[in-house]
């Protein structure tokens, strides 16, 4: 049973953050972590304008902060765990839901700001880029038949 839950925890917070978490709790290799590498991969693809910077910077720090909070709260479950009965477990579960859930909100609202300033042909660069990152997950979301 704690293992389900273990795996069920994280297979919630990789769906709610992305790929980039989806790396080993502790210290990154080589002092960059896959999330720095999904902002630079993601900043370099649409090849943004002075103009979009400032949108930018708060997309990619809601990222670094989400992965902090959301980390942290998971490391604090799994120190937790082996003292956990059934309806504690459960509890946990449901308040990292909440806290994917409040991570996304978090990401929709910055992300949406830069989303805004994006040309049309960054938009679709954008749409690819999540499109293809969803598909690593195994979640789907190819490009729908024309």
């Amino acid at each position: 049973m704690k293992k389900f839950l273990l795996h069920a925890a994280l297979a919630g917070f990789l769906l709610a953050t992305g790929p980039a978490f989806a790396q080993p709790p502790g210290p990154r290799p080589g002092g960059e972590g896959m999330l720095e590498q999904q902002i630079a991969k993601l900043h370099d693809a649409l090849n943004l304008t002075p103009a979009q910077d400032a949108p930018w910077q708060g997309v990619a720090a809601t990222m670094r902060d989400n992965e902090h909070e959301l980390r942290t709260l998971m490391m604090d479950r799994q120190g937790k765990m082996d003292g956990m009965n059934a309806l504690d477990s459960l509890k946990a579960a449901s308040e990292m839901a909440d806290a994917h859930a409040a991570a996304q909100k978090k990401m929709v609202e910055a992300f949406g700001k830069l989303y805004a300033a994006l040309s049309p042909d960054q938009k679709r660069i954008a749409d690819d880029f999540f499109r293809e990152q969803r598909r690593q997950m195994g979640m789907g979301g190819g490009r729908p038949p024309r």
